[in-house]
């Protein structure tokens, strides 16, 4: 061998060492905890709508799958997968009813206090009409019992499920709907105006005294167009103990999501222009009687932005997951806000084409689930971000705006209504599901 290729191997083996050392140097600096990836079951649309996270570091996430081809073929299925902290798969389960499962209006996913799971959203398998379906899981995602719950009065929104005080459950459908640990119907209040409007409950949590707080958007029954934004607190037997509407005129204002804080309550959503599709974020502060504290909007040049989720931050502020279409098909949101509604810092996240449904804190950062024509499911730290993610988190930096807003509190009242609860049989898929990093 001459001497020049002597030399030659040696100057590429300098390279493959030198390029071996930076991944090597790159892998080692990359928190395994921190990361963003896609769930995608074979010839299919699934979606990530709901989370929890575990005590292992883990979480526990869930959605629906569209099964396009083969002899599996289904408009709609529900699906749960367990996570280890690098979003590694435990276990995922595909259940599915005669017809259609979705969520895209509401779904649930929670740890209850057994140590098990439980799952809601809405099926026509089991009544002829879209009624809610919870299943309860023991820890390793296996069922111990589900059923239907059919309801009385007309509703189009669904499975948004609480674990109470004592163990039972609470499912708004619409209605709010009490049970038991074991799923039976203890009782259930169905909320109308008296002066008419569309009133559409989309979100609800337990409050710290056992009652509850919900939130959505009342139609204007006059004119079309118009909503304002809902927030209301029962009592522990789901009796209204205040309400407030919020909006201003011609203005749209709609609640997606509200959670309790430590000095009153914070709700998230959209606000727009009526006969205009175009909205933007909005974040409410509310004390703990329901006045209106102060509120933010902001905008970023999409015509689709909103908020869909918040939670609580360890440090007593919130964090707020959503979307906008204002830098490319769809990016995903995230922001923290301070107690006094300024903004701590607001983060996007390119996931291409994608949308955000649900937020949660984690024991090490928050994560937020969501789609892009796959499930997806993003992991940051405290500073919402990804170590070595690149160009794909920006921080953002826009106006935020207090806007005009009326508040008022029209006549309530409570209709009668009844549920029937009757045991359902799912079958459980086999399906491969492949993760990936975005």
């Amino acid at each position: 061998m001459s001497s020049k290729i002597r030399r030659t191997l040696f100057s590429l083996s300098l390279v493959l060492l030198g390029a071996t050392l930076a991944l090597t140097a790159c892998y080692e600096q990359r928190d395994p905890t921190y990361w963003a990836k896609t769930f995608d079951y074979a010839d299919s649309t699934q979606s990530v709508f709901s989370l929890t996270p575990t005590p292992d570091g883990g979480y526990v996430i869930a959605g629906t799958v569209t099964i396009n081809s083969g002899s599996l073929m289904d408009l709609g299925d529900l699906w749960a997968a367990k996570l280890d902290s690098e979003g590694r798969v435990e276990w995922q389960k595909v259940f599915s009813g005669s017809k259609v499962e979705i969520g895209i209006d509401g779904m649930s996913v929670i740890r209850t206090s057994d140590g098990g799971y439980a799952l809601s959203c809405r099926s026509n398998s089991f009544t002829g009409e879209f009624s809610a379906w919870v299943l309860r899981l023991d820890g390793s995602g296996n069922v111990l019992w589900q059923k239907v719950y059919e309801q009385s009065v007309f509703h189009t929104h669904a499975a948004v499920l609480r674990e109470t005080q004592d163990g039972g459950l609470a499912l708004l459908s619409s209605e709010l709907i009490r049970m038991d640990a074991s799923g039976n119907v203890l009782w259930t209040r169905s909320y109308a105006y008296a002066e008419g409007g569309d009133f559409e409950l989309m979100s609800m949590e337990t409050a710290a005294d056992g009652g509850f707080i919900l939130a959505g958007r009342l139609v204007d029954a006059h004119y079309i167009g118009y909503f304002d934004g809902i927030v209301m607190k029962t009592d522990a037997s789901g009796n209204p103990v205040w309400k407030v509407e919020m909006g201003s005129d011609r203005v749209f204002t709609e609640i997606n999501a509200v959670r309790q804080v430590s000095d009153g309550y914070v709700a998230v959503g959209a606000s727009g222009t009526a006969g205009s599709m175009a909205r933007d974020f909005l974040i409410v502060k509310l004390s703990p009687s329901g006045a209106l504290l102060w509120q933010k909007r902001f905008d970023l040049k999409g015509d689709a932005e909103e908020f869909r989720s918040v939670d609580t931050a360890s440090d007593g502020s919130v964090v707020a997951a959503g979307h906008t279409n204002g830098y490319d098909a769809g990016d995903i949101i995230l922001a923290k806000f301070r107690t006094d509604g300024t903004a701590e810092w607001i983060k996007k996240y390119d996931a291409e084409r994608c949308e955000a449904r649900e937020v949660r804190r984690t024991v090490a950062g928050y994560a937020v689930g969501g789609s892009n024509g796959l499930g997806l499911l993003i992991s940051v730290d405290p500073s919402g971000a990804i170590p070595n993610a690149g160009s794909r988190i920006q921080t953002l930096n826009p106006s935020l705006v207090s806007t005009a807003m009326v508040t008022g509190s029209k006549p309530l009242v409570l209709e009668n209504s009844t549920v029937v609860a009757g045991a359902t049989q799912a079958v459980l898929k086999t399906l491969a599901l492949t993760v990936k990093d975005l």
